[in-house]
């Protein structure tokens, strides 16, 4: 394996106290795709990818996902819609010679490639499908645990258990692949080993 790929989605969301509230949570979009290569030849992050991605079925965000994550309505009216995001991201991930059998893909939990994504490929209606790459993935937490003997409370929490400085803004997804990426490199120099901890079910 050459690269780790970290990914953080953003979606669409409400605040789930709020009672007046119209948004449909069994229609989470993924409005934001940020990815970075980090080489583990290199011991740096050699390449990144980030697209906002605009919802179809809910495409006005709520004043709550716009302060957890920073992403405007006219970021996201700017955008392309998932099916056209993801050949592009394809296609990026093609021209820098990176496939399903050279990365593994890391994330801060399960959520982005267990739930959100095959939740999105639903709710395409077949104009989306599952890229090989994204069929098994490292969850960053599980890895934590392992080589420190202490659950993760989160991204913030790992990050300061290491002594690495937050950047950015928390639940914005190119952010938070930066601090993400930050707490790959400190872990694969301690020695920490990257290994697939979850698997699309066939």
């Amino acid at each position: 394996m050459k690269y780790i790929a970290v990914l953080d989605f953003e979606a669409t969301c409400d605040d789930r106290a709020n009672k007046n509230t119209s948004f449909n949570f069994n229609q989470l979009e993924i409005i934001e795709i940020p990815l970075a290569l980090v080489s583990l030849e290199d011991r740096a992050v050699v390449a990144s990818f980030n697209s906002f991605v605009q919802p179809v079925k809910q495409p006005v965000l709520t004043p709550f996902c716009t302060k957890l994550t920073s992403i405007t309505q006219a970021q996201i009216d700017e955008a392309e819609t998932i099916d056209i995001v993801s050949v592009k991201l394809d296609a990026w991930l093609r021209n820098h010679g990176v496939n399903a059998k050279n990365m593994l893909v890391a994330t801060c939990g399960d959520w982005d490639l267990k739930t959100m994504w095959p939740k999105q490929v639903h709710a395409s209606g077949g104009m989306l499908a599952t890229p090989e790459y994204f069929k098994r993935w490292c969850n960053i937490k599980k890895v934590f645990r392992e080589a420190t003997g202490v659950k993760s409370k989160g991204m913030l929490h790992m990050l300061a258990h290491y002594g690495i400085d937050h950047v950015g803004h928390h639940h914005r997804g190119v952010d938070d692949v930066k601090n993400l990426c930050n707490l790959v490199l400190t872990m694969v120099d301690a020695g920490v080993v990257f290994e697939p901890t979850g698997q699309v079910v066939q």
